[in-house]
């Protein structure tokens, strides 16, 4: 079957709207622009679960009461970048485990101009297992992760590779399968 394309940048910031998104927007399974799913009453991403693909940037920030990323277990590419951070209760990022490509960066954890923010629930990777190919990678400021476990089918990176202020990482198992890194390899601060 043939799906419907959203060819805007979409803003979902509250659960009301992930919730009627189907309702409102009936056959969409690609979004050619970005997507933002910023708001403190977010709980769940069950109303996204047609989307197959991401044009843009998928931006998932400042979501206080969502502990994990089901909803986007449909989501196999997103053509810029994935950006995770400022979510206070996410424990898990299941829910991408049919996610294999990412065209720009994958970003667990970011920064609001000199205001760095992780994920500080967060404690694996688990739910990446099938992505095998990205831009670059950062995972920044997650106090709580302990390993990358959920990285394994990741065999290049095509720009820089960084791992910084992870305070409970106390190992890269889970990079293992990382054969090359197009840019610079850099791991401050775990």
């Amino acid at each position: 079957t043939c799906g419907y394309t959203f060819p805007f940048d979409l803003y979902l910031n509250s659960q009301a709207q992930i919730d009627s998104f189907q309702f409102n927007y009936p056959g969409v399974t690609e979004i050619w622009m970005n997507v933002w799913i910023t708001g403190d009453d977010i709980t769940n991403l069950e109303g996204l679960n047609m989307i197959t693909s991401i044009g843009g940037d998928c931006i998932i920030v400042g979501n206080d009461s969502l502990t994990n990323l089901v909803g986007l277990d449909n989501l196999t590419s997103i053509g810029g970048s994935l950006k995770i951070y400022r979510n206070d209760s996410l424990t898990s990022l299941e829910g991408l485990d049919n996610l294999t490509y990412i065209g720009g960066s994958l970003n667990i954890g970011g920064s609001d101009g000199y205001v760095i923010f992780g994920n500080p629930m967060l404690q694996n990777l688990i739910g990446l297992e099938n992505l095998s190919s990205i831009g670059c990678l950062s995972i920044l400021a997650n106090e709580s992760l302990t390993n990358l476990s959920g990285l394994v089918g990741v065999t290049f990176v095509e720009g820089n590779l960084g791992i910084s202020g992870n305070y409970a990482l106390t190992n890269l198992e889970g990079l293992n399968g990382v054969s090359a890194i197009g840019g610079d390899f850099v791991i401050i601060g775990n």
